[in-house]
């Protein structure tokens, strides 16, 4: 019998465990798969025909040639050798299973059945009485417990299948479901955040080129810049002259200007990320003059849309 690369894996993991923490080599963690628990002690017999009695308590059952070994608790010790019969079954099993069955039936209420079953469809039945007594009827009775208890076996198994196949069934939907729920949602998020942005951006705008212009037509917003720039350039409050000239004449207070934008544009610019590429390019002096160019040229100001403005900035590699 092959045994599967997992189960190799696993048992190479138990043995440096044992090594590891100086346990002796034999000891063993039982399997849940071939360890019994007998709630009463039941007459077996011996390799040599001999009465063999399996007190009350947990057992690793292991096959050992033609006989079944009974292994009291977790140590390799005080091992009891029973007699079993060879045997076949059907029912489907990966890795070897143990079944103890107490007979339920009137004619076998005394008898107990221990029998290990192969994934290769081979078996081995040790059959025990409660009273020590070994009776005429002993092994139909036994044969009985044992079919019953395969029969319980196998629809377990189906039973457990199918709930399996049908609990994958649900996860895979569930998990499609999840998967197509997150992408509609994240491709509604994006989109939001774009048109967001992209509103953000225009407000933006709309806001600072709606100060400077009604400032270039009315007077009133240079007239309040004069006041913010006033603490950092008295100069620029005894300049005489038309704006127009003033801001084609004076270069500092066009550069003044200018800060004034990257500070507003610096404070949004976390909020709405094409700002970080305006501002990074408004650090070139070329880019403040080209900028400047554009947001006050006389056409800009008083003919041109928000939406003129921001092509003449993108066509001037100044705006994403």
């Amino acid at each position: 019998m092959n045994m599967s690369f997992a189960k190799r894996v696993l048992c190479a993991m138990f043995v440096s465990i044992f090594l590891q923490s100086g346990l002796p080599a034999q000891a063993l963690i039982p399997d849940e798969t071939t360890t019994i628990t007998l709630d009463q002690a039941v007459h077996f017999l011996g390799t040599d025909g001999s009465d063999v009695v399996a007190d009350p308590g947990e057992y690793s059952v292991e096959p050992a040639e033609e006989w079944l070994r009974l292994i009291p608790g977790t140590e390799r010790r005080d091992a009891l050798l029973i007699e079993a019969q060879q045997g076949t079954h059907e029912v489907k099993v990966e890795i070897p299973i143990v079944i103890s069955t107490p007979g339920s039936e009137p004619g076998e209420l005394d008898v107990h059945v221990v029998q290990l079953l192969n994934p290769d469809g081979t078996s081995m039945v040790a059959t025990g009485t409660y009273s020590g007594i070994q009776s005429r009827g002993l092994f139909n009775a036994a044969k009985k417990t044992a079919d019953r208890a395969k029969a319980a076996a196998e629809a377990a198994r189906r039973v457990a299948a199918r709930k399996a196949a049908a609990a994958r069934t649900a996860a895979l939907r569930a998990k499609q479901a999840a998967e197509q729920a997150a992408e509609a949602a994240a491709a509604k998020a994006q989109e939001l955040a774009r048109q967001t942005a992209q509103f953000a951006k225009v407000q933006a705008c709309k806001i600072q080129v709606s100060a400077i212009r009604g400032g270039l037509k009315a007077g009133q917003a240079a007239e309040s810049l004069m006041k913010q720039v006033a603490a950092i350039l008295p100069v620029a409050r005894q300049r005489q002259g038309s704006l127009q000239n003033r801001l084609n004449q004076d270069q500092a207070y066009r550069e003044q200007i200018v800060n004034t934008m990257v500070s507003g544009i610096n404070a949004n610019k976390y909020v709405i990320p094409e700002m970080n590429r305006i501002q990074a390019n408004l650090n070139h002096p070329a880019n403040r003059s080209k900028f400047m160019d554009i947001l006050f040229s006389p056409t800009m100001i008083c003919e041109n849309s928000i939406a003129d403005f921001d092509n003449a900035l993108i066509q001037a590699g100044l705006a994403p």
